[in-house]
């Protein structure tokens, strides 16, 4: 039975898929850094930025770390909504307290044989998004990488002031300056999803669709007209055993007895969309493993 599910392990490579491209902000774009304490800076609130050795300066960045938050949080939305039931939305000890710390020694202890048995049969209920995102018992399959500006960019500053929610007036005293990043910046783009079945790599599709329509917004201040982007020029492939190398075009096996096929054509969007479609094609299944608490097993009866 181990073996239907052996991409749950991260003993072994089978592939990498990997999507990268460049990222347009089409609104202002605030990745802070907290409270600026700086007596040269310019604003309270900085944007976050990292030192760059060829320029010699600090450039804006969008942290992989942020990513992965957008991901996850986009992606739990994205499965509540077409009826997965206890789905983990990452919060300790939200969904599943067998995997938190007063279990973890034990789970150490055990063999990777062992280890994926008791995530396909039930007896941790890790759910889709824990075994896409990791979790207290497992690495995440997915890696996202900084972003970084690619060309020119500007920062921008806008000065607000607090309100009294109690009297709905400014709060006397509250002026604070924010920095951002001037719509039409371009910042490199990259995950990997190692060893993930097409269905998942779909959840994923859809969040990067719902970016790139604006729906999902990126950074602070998103309900003051912030952190609308859009992907450009990005480029879907698969790094396969069976290739022997990187392709972007051709057939991606299923993983799993939920999973399907998928042919990537070298267009981004077409291949999203097929991505896509596999985990929408996997969904009626994925629903009976999430009222069953996560007992991956039952595909084994219910996947055709």
């Amino acid at each position: 039975m181990a073996h239907s599910f052996e991409w749950i392990g991260h003993h072994i490579v089978k592939r990498v898929v990997v999507v990268h491209g460049v990222v347009e902000n089409t609104e202002p774009l605030r990745i802070g850094s907290g409270k600026g304490i700086a007596l040269e800076s310019p604003t309270d609130l900085e944007v976050l930025k990292v030192y760059n050795v060829k320029s010699d300066r600090f450039i804006p960045v969008v942290p992989g770390s942020s990513w992965k938050g957008v991901f996850r949080s986009s992606a739990v939305a994205v499965s509540r909504s077409l009826g997965l039931v206890n789905v983990c939305d990452g919060v300790p000890k939200a969904i599943h307290p067998y995997v938190e710390e007063e279990h973890i020694n034990e789970w150490k202890r055990l063999s990777i044989d062992e280890k994926i048995r008791r995530v396909i049969d039930g007896e941790i209920g890790l759910c889709l998004l824990c075994l896409v995102f990791g979790s207290t018992a497992l690495h995440s399959h997915v890696t996202f990488y900084d972003s970084v500006p690619v060309g020119e960019y500007r920062l921008g500053y806008r000065t607000g002031i607090a309100i009294d929610r109690r009297t709905g007036a400014a709060r006397r005293g509250a002026l604070y300056t924010v920095e951002y990043v001037e719509p039409g910046a371009r910042f490199s783009f990259r995950f990997e999803a190692i060893n993930l079945p097409n269905y998942a790599v779909g959840l994923l599709a859809q969040v990067i669709m719902d970016i790139d329509s604006g729906f999902v917004k990126v950074g602070g201040l998103k309900s003051r007209g912030f952190g609308a982007v859009k992907f450009l020029d990005l480029k879907v492939g698969v790094h396969d055993r069976k290739s022997g190398g990187y392709v972007e075009k051709g057939v991606i096996e299923a993983l799993d007895p939920i999973d399907r096929p998928v042919e990537i054509v070298g267009d981004w969007r077409k291949d999203l969309e097929a991505f896509r479609n596999a985990f929408l094609s996997a969904l009626p299944v994925l629903k009976k493993v999430s009222e069953s608490g996560w007992r991956w097993s039952v595909v084994l009866t219910e996947a055709k």
